[in-house]
């Protein structure tokens, strides 16, 4: 998303908005299209692949939570570090995600390094967010990922305001 839209709108940035109103209003469109994302994964995993997750909405929440999470998470790379910095950190950090998530490998099998980055990796949040939500599990574990995805997005959203302040 971020490599076809700007994550800092200069004309919104050169005006006297309050850096958090610039950062919003740039994040906007990317969101919309990453929950429309998350409506299509809902339906391709329903419809496409015949799984019908035991907690539907739950799943779709997961889903929309984490889009917000990483399209904040890398339009902060983007501002913070500039957009051709940005986008090989936020591939670095994709790849480092996926490997050490327990999403496509048990973590148990991995190098002692991912096992070491495992619960500081925001997907790992997802995942088990998602495992909850689509095989069935206790409510009372959804509260993690949820919060821990909260606190990204709001962290990357505080750091992106703090930068997009400097930029101006």
């Amino acid at each position: 998303i971020w490599l076809l839209l700007t994550p800092l709108q200069p004309r919104a940035v050169a005006t006297r908005l309050h850096p958090l109103r610039v950062v919003m209003a740039s994040l906007q469109p990317a969101l919309l299209l990453a929950l429309g994302q998350a409506v299509v994964i809902l339906l391709v995993l329903r419809f496409g692949l015949g799984m019908t997750p035991v907690h539907p909405m739950g799943a779709l929440a997961i889903m929309a939570l984490s889009a917000v999470a990483f399209i904040s998470l890398i339009q902060m790379l983007n501002v913070v570090f500039g957009p051709s910095v940005g986008r090989v950190l936020s591939m670095a950090l994709l790849m480092l995600q996926l490997t050490s998530a327990d999403g496509i490998y048990p973590t148990a099998v991995e190098p002692a390094f991912f096992r070491w980055i495992h619960p500081f990796n925001p997907m790992t949040y997802t995942v088990q967010g998602l495992r909850q939500t689509i095989m069935g599990g206790s409510p009372s574990q959804m509260w993690i990922p949820v919060l821990v995805l909260t606190l990204v997005t709001v962290g990357a959203i505080g750091i992106s305001t703090w930068a997009a302040h400097r930029n101006r």
